[in-house]
């Protein structure tokens, strides 16, 4: 059989993520996987979970949108209510306020360990104090925790002028998050975006996974994707490797072992069932962690989701023409 002909048994009848693990583990690290390395019906099914992945992508930007609004209207009021010059205005009246001088001997005596502990015989009178020094204060912005911070500061107004700084910080928050929103807003319009995890289940759920071979999350997991505006062309990027938060531990402590305790490492945790964190955890994914690690394959897929849609992918019986792949000349790993 030809070598092409035997890749092309290879990839109809070897799940792919026996496959990328494989030719990963032992082939040339530097050649990406492309679209040569994956059957018809699995790019169908790549294209499948992109599909799935919009919806999510769409909410999470209406979310990001909500939050924007959101934000911007706290910054609004806190503009309206907080100034430079409120500030001033308030430390001059209560210089010269002898209701708020009263109060404030009557906090500073009566505040014990960060809390009011108030005679009974002294309640009335400080709560109608406060109520009055609230009615005069309240529209300087610094609601009731500035005038307290006020009252316990010997006159000085921290309080109002930390709200400038939180003004200012709710201002910059307010731009950052309308600047993210409109900016993820036209990457989805522009066909890029991303799959997670959860979108496989949701594309299997929806039918969007079929076939002989369907393509599971251990296949490329996460990934990022693109589209060429001008030929709608798909283009999957990624990095084919064992690293990731539930991985990384076990891939760190592999990275630092020479050859041979990596080895013995390896053999001590699949006899004794200790094996690395992570999704996949067991033998193959314990010498993942161990041999693939960081050090992966680049993933540079590109297809045209038309040209993909009538196209079949199953075992193979015969030569086929597609072309070999191009990351070992004629090898197959």
């Amino acid at each position: 059989m030809a070598d092409d002909g035997i890749y092309e048994w290879w990839k109809r009848n070897i799940p792919a993520d026996a496959r990328l693990y494989t030719q990963t583990l032992f082939g040339d690290r530097t050649q990406p996987f492309t679209e040569k390395d994956f059957t018809p019906n699995e790019l169908k099914n790549f294209e499948g979970i992109i599909k799935t992945s919009k919806p999510r992508l769409e909410a999470g930007i209406l979310k990001q949108q909500v939050e924007a609004n959101r934000a911007t209207k706290d910054a609004q009021h806190l503009t309206n209510l907080y100034s430079a010059d409120n500030a001033k205005k308030m430390l001059n009246m209560v210089k010269k306020d002898p209701e708020w001088q009263q109060l404030s001997e009557m906090h500073n005596k009566y505040l014990k360990e960060g809390e009011l502990k108030i005679p009974d015989k002294y309640n009335d009178k400080y709560v109608n104090l406060s109520q009055k020094v609230w009615d005069k204060y309240q529209n300087f912005g610094t609601g009731w925790d500035g005038i307290k911070a006020a009252l316990e500061s010997q006159n000085d107004i921290p309080q109002i002028f930390n709200n400038l700084l939180n003004k200012n910080n709710a201002i910059d928050t307010a731009k950052n998050l309308t600047d993210k929103a409109s900016r993820n807003e036209q990457y989805i319009n522009q066909g890029i975006g991303n799959v997670q995890y959860e979108d496989y289940a949701n594309a299997r759920k929806n039918g969007d996974l079929s076939g002989y071979n369907r393509i599971s999350p251990q296949v490329l997991g996460r990934f990022q994707y693109k589209t060429d505006p001008t030929t709608g062309q798909r283009n999957i990027i990624d990095n084919y490797d064992f690293s990731n938060s539930f991985r990384d531990k076990a891939v760190d402590a592999y990275s630092k072992m020479n050859p041979l305790e990596k080895a013995l490492s390896v053999a001590k945790n699949s006899l004794t069932g200790t094996f690395g964190e992570g999704e996949g955890s067991g033998l193959l994914g314990e010498i993942g962690n161990a041999y693939i690690g960081k050090d992966g394959r680049p993933v540079d897929i590109k297809y045209d989701p038309n040209e993909i849609k009538n196209k079949k992918g199953g075992k193979v019986k015969s030569k086929s023409n597609v072309d070999k792949p191009i990351y070992g000349g004629s090898k197959t790993i």
